[in-house]
């Protein structure tokens, strides 16, 4: 996010050049050419800002979903219940009366939370994204 913030604050610092060199005689090619730039740095950057905005919304609300889920399937393994099909696990619906497969699934739930919070732990990796996923780290861990 900051380096969306820097990229934004600097693209706004060359209008005042763009204006200047529309004035002056000679140099509306160069105004031009920068202008377009500025513009299509403007969109890539509004387009990251809005994808990565919305994106971590709904990537936290899967995992929302899978966790409850997954909570749900390890209840009613224990309790011995009829297990209901849950799309928020995806595809591999087999083995779920297994408490062995629960849990390892559970485990690569964490797993996969540990390696987004490395991610986004990363000082190089971290200016790309929202720390909205590393916030509700432990609203989403599942107790092992």
């Amino acid at each position: 996010m900051v380096l969306f913030f820097i990229l934004t604050v600097a693209l706004l610092g060359l209008i005042p050049l763009i204006v200047f060199l529309w004035k002056k005689k000679g140099k509306k090619g160069g105004a031009a050419f920068l202008s377009i730039v500025v513009g299509v740095f403007m969109i890539i950057n509004l387009t990251s800002v809005i994808y990565h905005a919305a994106g971590n919304e709904r990537t936290y609300q899967e995992r929302l979903a899978r966790r409850e889920a997954l909570t749900s399937l390890r209840q009613k393994v224990a309790d011995h219940e009829e297990i209901p099909i849950y799309p928020a696990l995806g595809p591999n619906k087999q083995n779920y009366d297994e408490p062995a497969e629960v849990e390892r699934l559970i485990h690569d739930f964490n797993l996969a939370l540990d390696h987004e919070k490395g991610i986004r732990e990363n000082v190089f990796l971290s200016w790309y994204g929202f720390q909205y996923s590393l916030d509700h780290y432990d609203d989403l861990r599942i107790p092992e």
